[in-house]
This record gives C-alpha cells, sequence and structure tokens, in this order.
C-alpha cells in the first residue's frame, strides 16, 4: 500500500525569503497610539461578584423584602416579590416624605439633613 501525501503549499511558497519579502512593514496598519494596551489584574473573584450582582438582586433589597415578609406574616404570602418591592418602595417614600415635612415644620422650614450640614 503506497501513502499518498496531500501538498498544500509549494515548495517555493515556504521559502522564508520569499514569505519575508510579500509582508509589507513599511507602514503599520495600527497606529502607535492605539497599540497600546493596558493590562488589568485578572480578579476571578471580582468577576464573579460583579456577574452575581448583576443577575441576583441587592442582598440589602433581599433582606428588605424578608424583614416586610416576617413583619407582615400571612397577610402577604400570596404577593410577588416585584409586588412587595413596589409596595416597600412606595410606603418608604411615603414615610420619608412625611418626615421631611414634620421636620420643616419643626425646624422653621429645614430638614434635619439641611439642619447638619449648615452646623
Amino acid at each position: 500500500m503506497e501513502a499518498n501525501s496531500l501538498q498544500l503549499f509549494n515548495k517555493e511558497e515556504l521559502d522564508p525569503h520569499i514569505l519575508n519579502a510579500s509582508i509589507n512593514t513599511s507602514k503599520p496598519s495600527i497606529p502607535p497610539e492605539d497599540r497600546r494596551v493596558e493590562l488589568t489584574p485578572y480578579n476571578p473573584q471580582k468577576t464573579l461578584e460583579s456577574t452575581l450582582n448583576s443577575i441576583l438582586p441587592d442582598s440589602q433589597e433581599e433582606n428588605k423584602l424578608m424583614k416586610a415578609r416576617k413583619i407582615m406574616g400571612e397577610t402577604i404570602k400570596d404577593v410577588p416579590d416585584e409586588q412587595l418591592q413596589v409596595f416597600v418602595t412606595e410606603l418608604q417614600y411615603l414615610i420619608d416624605t412625611f418626615l421631611d415635612n414634620f421636620e420643616k415644620q419643626v425646624f422653621d422650614g429645614l430638614t434635619l439633613k439641611q439642619l447638619l450640614r449648615e452646623g
């Protein structure tokens, strides 16, 4: 049985002098300012954390939902997390607005944050 060999290139094409002559080195294809590469150290833990943070809810948001479910008990057991999050956010807004208005009445039109910044 005779072994057939597949020839992909002519011997002339593989000659290093011919290969080097065919490469145009007179003008770089990438401008020098774009050739700079800034390397940042690879940190797999940070990569994992950022990926998980983009997918999963913030732990503070999760704790708020868990706390709300614990406080309200059976009343909201069938309420989905998204709806509960909206409810908690709206309630927080109402509380903050009420406190700001109360502080303005007590402290001559200023909130407590404003007073602390001035002092």
